[in-house]
């Protein structure tokens, strides 16, 4: 036998199997039915937790607690890594730590040749930022090429009306240039959670460095316990990602107490259009999720990728 071909032979070979799931309620794609499937490992040397992940064509950003920010080039079935960075809100500080629980492209990009528009990350930390600034949101200027990062905008929401609000998550919605605010209102009653709207803040230059959020400005509010009460409800919040007026939600811990599913709600009616327990196919905490294409939704769990095509 040739050597090489030997050598070869002899090298580890990773398959990763799909797994197809029927699912309840309106279809993602043409029929109920979905398939998960692995496709990779993450970079684990920066010894921090998983948490947001957002894709934009070729380019996967995987980020970490405190910020840090690994690159991927991905075709939707395997990743490579080209770079790892600190985001210009990295803070490692147990108190003031920037969880990065959730990345979300827009899409305005700063200057003209830039690879990547402007990416929102949600800072995710119960404690006050700065003066006093809640609810806190970084828009950072990422450079796959140079792998840096600069913060070039920080937004803030001051929401008098719920005095019970731990956390709001962040995301861009994309199609109809709006932002929206997922927040963890951690009741004595149980966790309730309140949507946000507000339009996209504008950033045209240092003057917008700073945005604050007030209630003046919201143009929509409301709690999704009020118009979705089923008892395979999670309370952890975890990613977002919003596409055709659907909001996905990977949520769960992949415990039996906490199992993995993913939410999806129906933004413009309000009403839960799927809850897809996922927990035999993906038995960990997911963290964060973002589309590939039309029908491949990629969700980021601790230390790996999955891929989610809606068939």
């Amino acid at each position: 036998m040739n050597r090489l071909l030997f050598i070869f032979l002899l090298l580890p070979v990773v398959v990763f199997a799909q797994q197809t799931v029927t699912y309840e309620g309106l279809p993602i794609g043409k029929t109920n039915t979905l398939k998960v499937t692995q496709i990779g490992y993450l970079d684990t040397s920066f010894k921090s937790s998983f948490q947001g992940m957002e894709i934009y064509k070729k380019y996967l950003l995987s980020l970490q607690h405190c910020g840090m920010a690994t690159m991927y080039k991905t075709n939707g079935k395997t990743i490579k890594k080209i770079g790892r960075f600190k985001l210009g809100s990295f803070d490692d500080q147990p108190k003031t730590a920037n969880h990065a629980n959730v990345a979300s492209f827009s899409k305005q990009f700063l200057n003209k040749g830039d690879k990547l528009p402007l990416v929102y990350v949600t800072r995710c930390n119960a404690s006050n930022y700065g003066k006093g600034m809640q609810q806190v949101l970084f828009v950072e200027h990422v450079d796959p090429v140079k792998m840096t990062s600069e913060c070039v905008q920080t937004i803030s929401f001051d929401d008098r009306t719920l005095t019970t609000l731990h956390t709001t998550q962040w995301c861009v919605d994309v199609e109809n240039g709006m932002l929206y605010g997922l927040s963890n209102s951690k009741e004595k009653s149980g966790n309730r959670h309140q949507i946000v709207k507000f339009r996209l803040p504008a950033y045209n230059g240092p003057q917008d460095s700073i945005v604050i959020l007030r209630d003046e400005d919201v143009l929509e509010r409301y709690f999704m316990e009020d118009y979705y009460k089923k008892p395979d409800w999670q309370p952890v919040i975890q990613g977002m990602f919003i596409r055709d007026n659907l909001l996905y939600l990977p949520w769960g811990v992949g415990s039996k107490s906490n199992p993995s599913v993913l939410y999806i709600w129906d933004l413009k009616n309000r009403v839960m259009r799927n809850a897809i327990n996922l927990q035999k196919e993906i038995p960990h905490e997911m963290e964060d999720c973002a589309f590939y294409d039309k029908n491949n939704l990629i969700i980021q769990v601790q230390k790996r990728l999955y891929r989610i095509t809606f068939k």
